[in-house]
């Protein structure tokens, strides 16, 4: 299927419904939250899913809780966070596709409940419950820092890929579906939320290149101690590739959501 980004123009964005099927081309990793367990398997059936290596555990986390459609998890903003399972090599190194000279995606429902001082949806930058320090090669996350701007970063090389997003797009307690595609072919990527173009940003100049930073990958958790993120979650899913705008029809499914496998 051809990269998203030739659809992504406001006249067409949001005006969709669902599409009639998905393709799951590059689906590396897709976390449900619909489980009745903290025990968070990844859930993708794709040729290039990355199979249990990507399994986490939700330390503390509510499960069962009512989504927007179906159940959730619920991150309490004090102590609760998700965290890969494997440790090693394997766990830290399969996360590279986020950063390396690489298409990627990422799509998700959230309703977040607060905004801390660099809160992170998720993060590489750990190592025993304190962050890394900066110059460390390679550390990646996806930040919500106290602005709301959103950033995929390393500590080397600073921001080079911001998604320039405001505190707006992550305001209230309502549930939201966002989407975040970065096509390397054109160094360019896109936000939507509910559906509807959002911003654009480009991959800067330093790039986001090497290895993994060799921590675990977490979830929910800020850097230092205390204050994770407060939110509920479901349908998290994780792509090396610019996916589609058949595909995000089909997860917003006119905005009732639905889950990749149905």
């Amino acid at each position: 299927m051809t990269p998203n980004l030739a659809l992504n123009d406001p006249a067409l964005v949001g005006a969709l419904g669902g599409g009639a099927e998905i393709d799951d081309t590059g689906l590396v990793c897709y976390y449900k939250f619909d489980e009745s367990t903290t025990a968070v398997p990844n859930s993708s059936q794709s040729t290039q899913s990355g199979g249990s290596n990507f399994d986490a555990t939700a330390s503390g986390a509510t499960t069962g809780v009512t989504g927007h459609y179906g159940d959730c998890f619920s991150f309490d903003g004090v102590d609760d966070y998700m965290q890969c399972d494997i440790s090693g090599g394997v766990n830290y190194s399969q996360w590279n596709f986020l950063k390396e000279a690489a298409s990627w995606s990422m799509t998700y429902w959230l309703r977040r409940f607060n905004l801390t001082d660099s809160s992170r949806l998720w993060d590489q930058c750990y190592d025993g419950g304190a962050t890394l320090a900066n110059g460390t090669t390679n550390n990646i996350s996806s930040g919500l820092v106290g602005n709301g701007n959103m950033m995929v970063t390393n500590n080397t090389a600073g921001r080079p890929i911001d998604i320039g997003y405001t505190s707006d797009y992550y305001k209230g307690d309502l549930w939201h579906f966002y989407v975040h595609v970065y096509d390397n072919s054109t160094t360019n990527g896109f936000n939507l939320m509910d559906n509807a173009n959002l911003s654009s940003f480009s991959r800067g100049a330093a790039g986001l290149t090497g290895d993994n930073s060799g921590v675990d990958m977490t979830f929910f958790r800020t850097v230092g101690s205390g204050g994770e993120m407060s939110a509920e979650v479901q349908d998290w899913t994780f792509w090396n590739v610019a996916i589609s705008q058949d595909n995000i029809d089909y997860l917003w499914n006119g905005g009732t959501g639905q889950g990749v496998y149905t």
